[in-house]
């Protein structure tokens, strides 16, 4: 059970170790079986994203897109048992929120957010990547160093793709924004979005399928399974209250 408290946005793990983030720089930890924990910190700001690169080490993003006043974009790192702010590099567009984080390794890290922004972490500092473009980043997963997608906007959907050496992102034409990105061992992206939509990337491609399906609820998040099914949840998030949520599951993953 998760005690009462500010929405809860994200959830990943490592091994025995899950974290859950959320609005208000709320952080929520569990170990095994056990109960969930706060975990304190003086952070105030929505946190949107998190990614455990180890049961000793995570990041963790956030912001406040719609605020006004000076941009406020957050990067935590969990490291030597307690949260700390990172430093943000100096950026060629302004930015007031990073959405998510993920890596290879605690040496190879990226956050996207706001403006196009795509943030790189090689151990010891964050440095800017060009995206080329000045839209907004939702999310980003990938199957290793040379292989990551990013997904986004809000209104059409964009898809940018990272070889290891530099971003190319191409706009989903027709398609609405998308939130959700996962890809598997073999490099089949399965993308999620507004309107329900579903669309499925080859390897390497920005060309894709559209997956029939019934549900016309936007879909915030997918993830993968050890089987190779896939599961994707959302709901009227891009309505007012009171919501109502939608779970998709096998999403005929290549």
């Amino acid at each position: 059970d998760v005690d009462e408290g500010p929405l809860l946005n994200w959830v990943h793990g490592y091994g025995d170790t899950l974290w859950m983030v959320g609005n208000e720089g709320r952080i929520l930890r569990r170990i095994g079986d056990g109960p969930f924990e706060v975990i304190e910190t003086e952070e105030k700001q929505n946190l949107w994203g998190v990614w455990t690169a180890s049961e000793d080490e995570a990041f963790a993003v956030g912001g406040d897109p719609l605020a006004m006043g000076d941009p406020d974009p957050v990067i935590l790192h969990w490291k030597n048992g307690q949260w700390s702010r990172m430093t943000i590099p100096k950026t060629e567009q302004s930015f007031k929120a990073l959405f998510k984080v993920w890596g290879t390794s605690a040496n190879n890290v990226y956050a996207v957010g706001a403006n196009g922004v795509i943030l790189h972490f090689d151990g010891r500092e964050w440095q800017q990547q060009a995206s080329g473009t000045a839209r907004d980043f939702i999310s980003i997963w990938g199957r290793g160093p040379n292989d990551i997608v990013a997904v986004g906007v809000r209104a059409n959907g964009m898809i940018a793709r990272f070889d290891g050496t530099s971003w190319t992102h191409t706009v989903l034409t027709g398609e609405p924004g998308m939130n959700g990105v996962w890809m598997n061992a073999d490099g089949h992206a399965t993308v999620v979005g507004g309107r329900g939509r579903i669309l499925r990337f080859a390897p390497s491609q920005t060309d894709y399928i559209r997956e029939k399906s019934e549900n016309r609820l936007l879909l915030h998040g997918i993830w993968g399974a050890g089987d190779g099914s896939l599961f994707s949840v959302g709901g009227t998030l891009d309505r007012n209250p009171p919501w109502k949520g939608a779970t998709i599951q096998d999403l005929g993953q290549p």
